[in-house]
């Protein structure tokens, strides 16, 4: 089925409310941790799941679970709003200032709005995942497609391309192109589906000592 993004969407309310190469195990299990089931964190970051709930509907509608967005957020900045990369991405979804403004011509909605806002900067970059998405509506399975679109998030989608086209028919799954992507990309990937994965298994909810205890362990 062929995914439409919604460009001009409306914005008039505000929401009411894999294993992972060469990471360590203990990085893993603190981030699985902190998207337990209300995804709270050890120092009382906000959850933002009203956000991420009403934005995955907005541009995917029932076609992905939410949490696979919200994980995103986790892996790109532990969901700090104010959260700034050396290379100037910015916010819980970290995107590049370039990228914000091939988002703003895409959808006007994000045109005078700024990446600072939470409310922006999450619907951004959801929206970015929908346009990227939409691009990888090849003959890949549902899983691979997912991954492909998280790839070129991370490391850009014409990377991405230039691997998926390297792979090959038939040997173009997800597999087969990571081999010729970076490490860092290849771990992205791992690392977002590893906690959505971890946010869907039925488990206890962690007490914030253990949260802090494995957080601090993973910062060794």
């Amino acid at each position: 089925m062929t995914h439409t993004i919604i460009q001009k969407p409306s914005h008039n309310s505000v929401p009411s409310s894999c294993t992972a190469t060469n990471w360590g195990k203990s990085a893993l299990l603190a981030l699985a941790l902190l998207l337990s089931s209300n995804f709270a964190s050890a120092d009382d970051t906000p959850s933002y799941d009203d956000y991420f709930k009403h934005y995955s509907q907005l541009y995917f509608g029932e076609t992905l679970d939410w949490r696979l967005f919200k994980a995103q957020g986790m892996v790109e900045s532990r969901l700090r709003k104010n959260a700034k990369s050396h290379r100037g991405a910015r916010g819980i979804m970290q995107i590049m200032p370039a990228t914000y403004r091939e988002i703003q011509k895409k959808n006007h909605f994000y045109k005078t709005r700024e990446l600072s806002s939470v409310d922006t900067n999450i619907g951004a970059g959801i929206f970015f995942d929908a346009y990227l998405y939409d691009r990888w509506n090849r003959e890949v399975s549902a899983q691979d497609r997912i991954k492909l679109m998280l790839a070129s998030y991370n490391g850009g989608y014409v990377r991405v391309l230039r691997a998926f086209n390297k792979a090959g028919k038939p040997e173009n799954d997800w597999q087969a192109v990571a081999k010729y992507l970076p490490k860092e990309t290849r771990n992205y990937v791992d690392r977002v589906l590893h906690l959505l994965n971890a946010e869907k298994a039925p488990k206890a909810q962690p007490s914030k000592s253990d949260q802090t205890r494995i957080l601090a362990s993973s910062e060794d």
